[in-house]
């Protein structure tokens, strides 16, 4: 299974560790790498849209659920990145401006680094789900709540060592610490979920 699971892995892994170069490098705050992994959500539910439209089974009841998750999950990421957005901000004292300077300016490039993150979960959709034949395993009711368990194990781990790290003024040890931690939940979360599929 690690090796089938090898090459995403990998490019899972390069694109989660991604942060610690903007860390050093770069400068980013823990408010940052915060919204960039909060926004990860998003990508994660966009894609299971996807593996619910491809799945070998479901059939017309694809035409209910699909939608269904659509509304459920939308309100449920919307909620957790105005939580982000009130409560870090607050506590980072971070402007509107600021807020949108780290999605969109050059100097941090964040958004390039969302891309980059979606182009992992692109490349692990059309190699594991698709070209391993994992869409044929999985099942439309347990892809509606698939996505879940893992965001909340990794945004939990990321929001509350956010806060602690933004409580003692961002230390770059934490931070780069906070990183490495956040991969290691979501390559563990990887594997479990593309071993389920493959059973």
């Amino acid at each position: 299974m690690i090796k089938q699971l090898l090459p995403s892995i990998i490019f899972l892994s390069l694109v989660n560790l991604l942060p610690i170069f903007g860390v050093v490098f770069l400068g980013w705050s823990a408010f940052e790498i915060i919204l960039m992994y909060c926004l990860e959500t998003i990508i994660i539910g966009g894609f299971n849209v996807f593996k619910m439209l491809f799945s070998g089974n479901g059939g017309w009841m694809k035409v209910i659920f699909i939608p269904f998750f659509m509304v459920h999950f939308n309100m449920f990421a919307f909620v957790q990145t105005l939580f982000v957005i009130l409560f870090f901000a607050a506590e980072h004292q971070a402007s509107t401006e600021e807020i949108r300077a780290v999605l969109f300016s050059d100097s941090t490039s964040v958004g390039w680094f969302l891309l980059v993150l979606g182009g992992s979960h692109l490349f692990s959709f059309l190699y594991n789900y698709l070209w391993r034949g994992e869409y044929k395993n999985t099942t439309v009711n347990g892809l509606m709540i698939s996505p879940y368990g893992r965001i909340f194990i990794q945004q939990f781990t990321v929001i509350f060592g956010g806060a602690l790290i933004i409580m003692y003024d961002s230390p770059l040890g934490m931070l780069v610490l906070l990183v490495i931690l956040k991969t290691i939940l979501d390559l563990i979360a990887h594997i479990r979920e593309h071993k389920r599929a493959a059973e």
